[in-house]
């Protein structure tokens, strides 16, 4: 496929789910890259916003201010609702913090986030952010903080600064090593793909088939019901794809369509031989 016809391709993709949308690529091997609406600033990140949490829990553990043994404490009144198991364990569970960074990223846990929040704190993810020369990306109340919100304090973020995580995370820039490699294994880990990964690993079509792909996914999605989110890299056998989508005002089914179809077709355009095999239902 031809540069042309891909992005002939990719804007007719975002003609379909309606509302707005927002695409930050990068292929690491080649250096091409491909945006569209890059830097607009989104007030409903949903769980995206969770990906820079984690990477400055991750900076402080390598600053030496805290350890991933660091036990933390889940009070009943910290619980809050939606996605996640810490809502529903005894009060004053006690956790490490590299299990809570767990809960937070591959169960998208709102309660394990908001204890991050408060465990870091505010001032230093938000310089954190700073060091990182990101624009967009304000963490400023916690999830499901009615009262913020009804002062319309919102967190803030962008596809390009999502990207810019994922970069910072894959190329080492300021987690080393050891505790960039903590970050991306928890992605790895995620139980949560049914976007980015949705056309492109391992799953049954509506015709029975079985499709599987040596391909690897490390992402951090988020949704409400206004918005479909999701940021990842992808892993090819010739290519390294860091690719960051954003929806606002989709129908969900739609802007998971979306989502799936974008990435399928980045990994077309930059490796199209790793879609190949398919293996149908006996």
């Amino acid at each position: 496929m031809k540069r042309e016809e891909f992005e002939t391709r990719i804007k007719a993709l975002g003609d379909k789910p309606g509302g707005k949308t927002a695409v930050s690529l990068l292929e690491l091997k080649s250096g091409e890259s491909y945006g569209h609406n890059e830097d607009w600033v989104l007030d409903n990140p949903a769980s995206t916003i969770k990906l820079g949490i984690m990477c400055a829990a991750l900076f402080k553990v390598q600053e030496g201010k805290a350890t991933l043994e660091d036990k933390i404490i889940c009070k009943k009144e910290d619980k809050v609702p939606g996605s996640g198991i810490l809502q529903h364990l005894s009060n004053d569970t006690v956790l490490p913090l590299k299990d809570m960074i767990m809960l937070m990223i591959i169960q998208s846990d709102n309660t394990a986030t908001n204890i991050l929040m408060d465990y870091l704190g505010f001032d230093y993810i938000n310089e954190f952010y700073d060091k990182q020369g990101l624009k967009d990306t304000r963490l400023r109340r916690k999830l499901f903080d009615m009262e913020a919100s009804k002062k319309g304090i919102f967190n803030n973020i962008s596809a390009r600064d999502l990207s810019k995580f994922l970069f910072d995370l894959e190329k080492r820039t300021y987690l080393n090593e050891e505790h960039a490699k903590i970050g991306l294994d928890i992605l790895l880990k995620q139980q949560i793909k049914y976007k980015i990964p949705k056309y492109i690993t391992s799953y049954w079509n509506d015709e029975g088939e079985w499709f599987s792909y040596p391909i690897k996914t490390a992402t951090k999605s988020g949704e409400t019901s206004k918005v479909e989110h999701d940021c990842g890299i992808i892993y090819t056998p010739n290519s390294t794809i860091i690719l960051s989508v954003l929806t606002n005002g989709t129908y969900p089914p739609e802007g998971i369509e979306y989502i799936g179809r974008v990435a399928e077709l980045s990994v077309r355009y930059f490796d199209s031989d790793c879609l190949t095999k398919t293996y149908k239902k006996e």
